[in-house]
């Protein structure tokens, strides 16, 4: 899965922790995870730089 773009996990009624294994998507560029039940921290996103600011093109949606 390290190929992996985009995903869209949005409106499933996810409930529980953030997964820790979406740090396995090294070339993720977008992530929803809007509408759901999640809770807890985000993981921390390997490919940030130290200011943990977002990558330029780095979509993130977890309203």
């Amino acid at each position: 899965m390290h190929s992996l773009l985009s995903l869209d996990l949005s409106g499933n009624n996810l409930t529980g922790p953030i997964p820790s294994c979406l740090l396995e998507f090294e070339n993720l560029g977008f992530l929803d995870l809007s509408r759901n039940n999640l809770h807890g921290t985000v993981p921390r996103i390997l490919h940030l730089n130290y200011s943990s600011s977002l990558p330029t093109g780095f979509g993130l949606n977890l309203s």
